[in-house]
């Protein structure tokens, strides 16, 4: 499945250059990736300290957009670093003041995959909602960072759990941990036997901000109590949920009493009226 795998993204490399005869969108897709390497080898330095997001294009990106800003006012030491798969997300966010880089994604062969995360080193990495690029992600893992989906939302008829999906699966059992939207999402995931660590809540922008609250405690980049004490917007009804996570044992709070113990829980998050 794996020389499939590596096939059809050269086909559909292909694809887009053929189409970038007629196509805007396609010479974008072209363009924007001439000289990535270098441009990245040019503005990170071994010194730097780089969290790293990757969203599809721009609806990701918004999805993700809480995330970011949360870990960048909580951590300015660390760079950030927003790469986009799709014209329509890099051309419109190039400029966005909320990261330090912003480029696209190289395309996802072994050498490429390789070449990218060494230049990068990233302390840790989030893909939102969306994008499951087999090398990058299992070199990420090899090389123990840490991997998180945020937002995530998944459908029975989606290719993880259709019979010959078994190793598209294997993709998902290396991620870290996996914030999902919903319980259907959640019991999908239980349901293939999913090894990465799984939190699911009701709302969107609730899933955003446990991810960014679980993910800098487990890598200290705040104190604890004092930054959960500052996120409102983990309303009431998240609590079950750090109670008791889908899968194994995941949740912050479990891991953590002094928290649970300390933490203000709002009767309501700011975005109801």
């Amino acid at each position: 499945m794996l020389l499939l795998y590596n096939i059809g993204i050269r086909l559909y490399y292909i694809y887009i250059l053929l189409g970038s005869v007629f196509s805007r969108k396609a010479r974008l897709w072209i363009r924007g990736r001439r000289g990535l390497f270098r441009q990245i080898s040019n503005q990170v330095s071994p010194e730097d300290k780089i969290i790293w997001f990757h969203c599809s294009s721009l609806g990701e990106f918004e999805q993700g957009r809480p995330v970011i800003e949360k870990i960048k006012m909580h951590r300015p030491d660390h760079r950030i670093l927003l790469t986009f798969f799709s014209p329509s997300g890099y051309e419109i966010r190039k400029d966005y003041q909320g990261a330090d880089l912003v480029c696209y994604l190289p395309l996802d062969t072994k050498r490429n995959a390789a070449r990218f995360i060494s230049l990068v080193r990233p302390r840790c990495v989030y893909f939102v909602k969306y994008e499951y690029w087999y090398h990058l992600i299992s070199i990420l893992k090899k090389r123990d960072i840490k991997t998180y989906l945020i937002s995530g939302i998944f459908r029975s008829d989606q290719i993880f759990f259709r019979s010959y999906g078994k190793w598209f699966r294997k993709i998902l059992k290396l991620f870290h941990h996996l914030f999902i939207q919903d319980n259907d999402s959640a019991g999908l995931l239980k349901s293939i036997g999913s090894a990465a660590e799984i939190t699911a809540a009701y709302e969107k922008l609730e899933i955003l901000d446990v991810a960014a609250v679980w993910t800098l405690q487990k890598h200290d980049i705040d104190k604890e109590i004092a930054y959960v004490k500052k996120v409102e917007a983990l309303g009431k009804d998240l609590k079950p949920f750090f109670r008791r996570p889908y899968g194994r044992k995941s949740a912050c709070f479990e891991d953590s009493p002094e928290l649970a113990k300390e933490t203000e829980w709002p009767t309501r998050t700011p975005w109801r009226t």
